[in-house]
């Protein structure tokens, strides 16, 4: 617990600094089960993806699958399940950049640290 406590202090103090940005990534990894083991509901990283959500919301978080790594706890295609499932009740246009969503605009895909021009 000790470990959370000052672990959301640090996105809180990471939180106020405007040209910090979160790179949202290591989930499955997080979990210790390797073997294609790590739970595969969005509900078992409820805790962490929540806190990271409210302190960066989709324009400063950057998704990242963390792939090869990754496949030692899960297939690619749960973890990117995993992150579809935690943005879903946002809306369409609630995805961090780098989380593959064909129907969002490139330059919605494009975040701020980028400072690529909207188009």
């Amino acid at each position: 617990m000790l470990f959370r406590s000052a672990w959301r202090r640090g996105l809180i103090d990471c939180h106020t600094q405007p040209n910090v940005f979160m790179k949202w990534s290591g989930l499955v990894e997080g979990t210790g089960r390797r073997g294609g083991l790590a739970p595969r509901d969005a509900s078992a990283y409820f805790e962490v993806t929540k806190a990271v959500w409210s302190a960066f919301g989709p324009d400063r978080l950057l998704f990242g699958s963390n792939w090869p790594v990754s496949l030692l706890f899960a297939p690619y295609d749960v973890v990117l399940g995993i992150a579809r499932q935690t943005v879903a009740h946002e809306g369409p246009d609630a995805a961090p950049a780098g989380l593959p969503d064909p129907r969002a605009a490139p330059a919605r895909r494009s975040p701020t640290s980028w400072r690529l021009p909207t188009r």
